[in-house]
C-alpha cells in the first residue's frame, strides 16, 4: 500500500503542473491533485484507526496536507477568474473549517474540546446552502464549475461528518441547487426610512418591526427566504395576503428564535407574500432577502 505522505507529493506535483500549464489539460492536471489529496485524508483517518497512540502525528501530517492542498484550490479560483468574490471566499472558508475537525479526531481523549468544535463547525456547515444558493442567483460561473465544487465540498463532509448529519446536509444541497426553480434577488417595494435597512442587508437598528410586501407574481409557486435573526427571541411570520390583511391570515411559514436559515415556502392563494418580523427587544437586528420563483415578471 502506498504511503500516505507519498501520495501527498503525488498530489503537490499535480498541482504544479496543473498550475504551470496554460493549456487545456491545465484543471485534468488540478483535480487529479485534489483527488490524490482526498485519498491522502482517507489513508491517514485508516491510520487513526489502526494506531490510535499515533493519532496527533497523523493527524497534523493529515491538516498539513489539508492546507497545501487547499492553497492550490484557491490559486485555482484566481486562474479561473472566480476569486474576489465574497460567497466564493466564504465557500472557500468553510471548507478550511471542514479540514479542522481531522485534526479534532486525532485528539479523542480531549472529549470537551472535540465536543466544543464540533458544534463550532457544524454552525458553519449550515450556511453553505446559503452560500451556494447565493453564487446561483448572482449568476456569476456557470453549473458545471459549482457542481464541481459542491461535489468536492460534499466528498469532504462525507468523509469528516457523521452519516446521520451528512445526508440530511447532502439533501438539503440537492434541493437548494436547483438553480432554475429562482430568478434573480427581487427588491422590497417602498419602504419607511425607519425599517429599509431592515430588509437591505442591514442591521434593524433600534427598531423590533418589519413588515413588508411582496408580488410574487404568479397565483402559486414557491420562493426561497434566507434570513439571519441576530437576536433571541425574534420572530419571523410569512404570510400569503397583502400586508393590510395580515390579521385575517394564518402564517405560511414561522419561526421564533436566533440564527440563520434557508427554506423553501410554497404559497397557493394569490400572488402577494408578505414577511412580518418582530421582537421584544427594542435595539433587535435581522436580516432577510426574498428570492422570487422563476417566472416572476416585476
Amino acid at each position: 500500500m502506498i504511503h500516505p505522505l507519498k501520495l501527498h507529493k503525488w498530489a503537490q506535483w499535480a498541482w504544479d503542473k496543473g498550475e504551470m500549464e496554460d493549456s487545456r489539460w491545465s484543471g485534468m492536471w488540478m483535480r487529479l491533485g485534489l483527488w490524490l489529496e482526498l485519498r491522502v485524508i482517507a489513508r491517514f483517518r485508516n491510520k487513526l484507526d489502526a494506531e490510535p497512540s499515533r493519532g496527533v502525528f497523523y493527524g497534523s501530517a493529515a491538516s498539513m496536507a489539508f492546507e497545501l492542498g487547499f492553497k492550490a484550490r484557491v490559486k485555482s479560483l484566481v486562474k479561473e477568474g472566480l476569486a474576489g468574490n465574497p460567497a466564493i471566499e466564504e465557500l472557500v472558508v468553510l471548507e478550511g473549517l471542514l479540514m479542522a475537525l481531522e485534526e479534532v479526531s486525532a485528539k479523542p481523549s480531549d472529549s470537551k474540546k472535540t465536543v466544543h468544535l464540533w458544534r463550532s463547525v457544524g454552525q458553519k456547515i449550515k450556511r453553505i446552502p446559503n452560500v451556494i444558493m447565493q453564487l446561483i442567483v448572482n449568476n456569476i460561473g456557470d453549473r458545471s464549475i459549482w457542481i464541481s465544487l459542491t461535489s468536492t465540498l460534499l466528498i469532504i463532509i462525507l468523509l469528516l461528518i457523521p452519516y446521520n448529519y451528512s445526508s440530511v446536509l447532502v439533501k438539503e444541497i440537492a434541493m437548494k441547487f436547483d438553480s432554475s426553480r429562482y430568478s434573480n434577488m427581487k427588491s422590497p417595494g417602498p419602504m419607511p426610512p425607519s425599517i429599509q435597512e431592515c430588509n437591505t442587508g442591514g442591521d434593524g437598528g433600534d427598531h423590533d418591526y418589519s413588515l413588508i410586501q411582496y408580488d410574487m407574481g404568479l397565483s402559486k409557486g414557491e420562493f426561497l427566504l434566507v434570513f439571519d435573526l441576530f437576536s433571541a427571541p425574534d420572530n419571523i411570520n410569512v404570510f400569503n395576503c397583502k400586508s393590510n390583511e395580515v390579521a385575517n391570515n394564518t402564517p405560511i411559514y414561522t419561526y421564533y428564535g436566533s440564527g440563520d436559515k434557508a427554506v423553501s415556502i410554497l404559497f397557493s392563494d394569490g400572488q402577494f407574500i408578505t414577511v412580518e418580523v418582530s421582537s421584544p427587544i427594542v435595539e433587535s437586528s435581522w436580516t432577510y432577502t426574498v428570492y422570487c420563483p422563476s417566472g416572476t415578471t416585476n
